[in-house]
């Protein structure tokens, strides 16, 4: 199975879903978007972007990203206890 971790600077960080045998047929995940901006004030504003990922455990996941927000470019880390389904 691959999955592509993507952003959309409308609604966040979103991620897909493929096999071996079917590698042109990606399709989204349900719990797409896993994260999204917050909105002004936050400093994570209206554009989420660049998500990388790491695996700490088979199930404990990180994403480094970055947002928008109060003008400036941001850098994150979320995580996520379940493979990478949910993020916090």
């Amino acid at each position: 199975r691959y999955r592509m971790y993507y952003c959309d600077q409308k609604n966040g960080i979103g991620f897909a879903e493929t096999t071996v045998d079917r590698p042109t047929e990606w399709k989204e995940h349900p719990s797409s978007p896993v994260l999204r901006p917050k909105g002004e004030p936050s400093w994570e504003g209206t554009r989420l972007n660049q998500p990388r990922l790491c695996k700490v455990t088979d199930t404990h996941w990180r994403m480094y990203y970055t947002g928008w927000g109060q003008g400036l470019w941001r850098m994150s880390v979320a995580e996520s206890f379940d493979e990478g389904i949910t993020w916090k």
